[in-house]
């Protein structure tokens, strides 16, 4: 009993930490998606990056979905039913890297430059979601307006999720650059090492923007 219990606590915790919120109140969500302020226009396009790094996958979700689709198969069959299990179904979760890269695979018909090209594709896309959405926050971030605390704290708290995401994507794109054939040229090396340098730079600007937004909230409105 001492054990099945030590069991389903670490199973909460994994389940409570993976699945972490930012919550709004009503009022805030009204305003975001029906609003037409700088702040609402910036949760809209934070609502279509997280959407976009989702669905690409992103953002380790596989991985999380495979570490508690193992802890709920601990709960229900016990841990020698689960060794079993893994050992016929050759289950054991793999890393988030590992997944990524066995989709870029399939997408590329496990050809090592085409790899390489899928990866290239993804990394733009990325820097060109970051880059926008530094742009709707720009605006933000200028001392003149006027906002209520409320709504300047929600809006560092989307940034700021928003800001996770970028760094969980581009710890994915890192490890997986460094596990492409070794067959692979240079010179694409070279190009995929200078697109994860320049998503690295907008990433840098986000939590500058971020913290910037975060010490005006501060400054004007030392609560909440």
């Amino acid at each position: 009993m001492r054990l099945q219990a030590m069991i389903i606590a670490l199973s909460a915790a994994f389940l409570v930490t993976g699945c972490t919120t930012f919550s709004l109140s009503r009022e805030d969500t009204i305003v975001q998606q029906n609003g037409t302020s700088k702040s609402a226009v910036f949760r809209r396009g934070a609502m279509a990056f997280q959407d976009q790094f989702s669905k690409a996958g992103w953002l380790r979700e596989e991985e999380s979905k495979s570490r508690t689709r193992a802890f709920m198969a601990i709960l229900s069959k016990g841990w020698a039913g689960v060794t079993d299990d893994k050992k016929k179904h050759n289950a054991k979760p793999r890393d988030a890297v590992s997944l990524y890269l066995a989709r870029l695979k399939d997408r590329a018909g496990d050809n090592p430059a085409a790899e390489a090209e899928q990866l290239q594709l993804d990394l733009g896309d990325a820097y060109i979601a970051m880059a926008r959405l530094n742009e709707l926050a720009t605006p933000l971030v200028d001392p003149k307006a006027n906002r209520s605390p409320e709504v300047m704290r929600a809006d560092v708290m989307v940034l700021e999720r928003a800001l996770l995401s970028a760094r969980k994507a581009q710890s994915l794109f890192e490890g997986a650059s460094k596990r492409l054939s070794p067959t692979l040229e240079l010179i694409v090396r070279a190009d995929i090492a200078g697109q994860i340098e320049r998503n690295a730079k907008e990433i840098t600007r986000m939590k500058a923007l971020a913290d910037t937004l975060n010490d005006l909230r501060l400054q004007g409105h030392p609560i909440g």
